[in-house]
């Protein structure tokens, strides 16, 4: 899943070099840091095995590229930056 994160780190620099930090530091805290808690609670205790715990890393990175993507094709980063 690391190839995944690549698309994180990028767009994520990208946002950033041209000003714009909430919205990627928002999409960032949802997708990698609030969905891994409500997993752990939720998920974990029902299928608690080593792979329950490590395969949210993969989700994670996969929903948190996908939202950056779409909000990079969106284009709206870049009016607002213009």
């Amino acid at each position: 899943f690391y190839f995944i994160w690549t698309f994180i780190e990028v767009l994520t620099g990208t946002f950033r070099g041209v000003g714009d930090t909430l919205k990627p530091m928002i999409i960032t805290m949802i997708g990698t840091c609030i969905f891994r808690v409500v997993w752990m609670l939720f998920i974990v205790p029902e299928w608690h095995t080593i792979l329950g715990i490590s395969i949210v890393y993969g989700i994670s990175w996969v929903l948190t590229a996908t939202a950056f993507i779409i909000y990079y094709l969106k284009g709206k980063w870049i009016k607002k930056n213009i």
